[in-house]
Parts: structure tokens; C-alpha cells; sequence
């Protein structure tokens, strides 16, 4: 097709049954591959889902690139402003230099100095 690429697929839900591959044992055979239109690829690539070179590894101690969807992913599909993405940044990581207790610290202290500009803001406009 012309308005479609092709991409690495583990999930048999998109393929119907009838046209699945079968093994030796007469389950089906998992696709390598499954047709996806371009824009839903490039939207894809753009939030650092498709694997590349970027996002394939990181700097620090962290461990995002572990994982499939990085908190820079969620930042730009959700548009969010720099206090929700460093509260969604510090919800995902796993650091082995801070404990989880210091990271929900974080937080809140995160938490407690928006509130703070929000109230400034509010007290403001009266």
C-alpha cells in the first residue's frame, strides 16, 4: 500500500486467525511484521516509540530506555507543562543512586511549589 509502512509486531490480535501461520504444534505462528499507515509511523517515531540510536540508551543512572515508552513520549503526547512532566519523569525512573522514598519526596516538593505558583496566580487575577 502507499499509505503504509511496515512494523515489528509481537501481537497476533491485529492478524486474523485465518490468515495466521501455524507451528509444528498447530499454534499460531507469531507475525514479524504488520502494515501500519504512514502518519501513525511517523507519529511513532516523532514521540521516540520506533526504536533509534536516541532513544535506544540513555545517560545516567536511569534506566528509561529500558522500557518501550520513555517519559519524553508521554511529555509530548500529553503536551505538558515542564512541573507535570519532571512529576511523570520521576514516577517512571528507577534510579539506583536515589531510593524510592527520595523520589516521591521529589514530588511532593514539586507538587507543593506548583500549587504555590497556582495559588500566586489565582490570588493574582482577583
Amino acid at each position: 500500500m502507499s499509505n503504509s509502512t511496515y512494523l515489528e509486531d509481537d501481537d497476533e490480535r491485529y492478524i486474523p486467525s485465518h490468515e495466521r501461520e501455524t507451528n509444528k504444534a498447530g499454534k499460531p505462528k507469531k507475525p514479524q511484521t504488520m502494515e501500519i499507515p504512514f502518519d501513525l509511523y511517523d507519529r511513532l517515531l516523532k514521540l521516540g516509540i520506533i526504536p533509534n540510536e536516541v532513544r535506544d540508551m540513555n545517560v545516567g543512572a536511569s534506566d528509561y530506555s529500558k522500557h518501550i515508552i520513555q517519559p519524553w513520549a508521554i511529555w509530548q503526547e500529553y503536551d505538558l507543562n515542564p512541573w507535570d512532566a519532571d512529576i511523570i519523569k520521576r514516577v517512571l525512573r528507577h534510579k539506583a543512586t536515589d531510593t524510592r522514598k527520595m523520589d516521591y519526596e521529589k514530588i511532593i516538593h514539586i507538587c507543593q511549589e506548583r500549587i504555590r505558583q497556582i495559588e500566586t496566580d489565582i490570588r493574582a487575577k482577583q
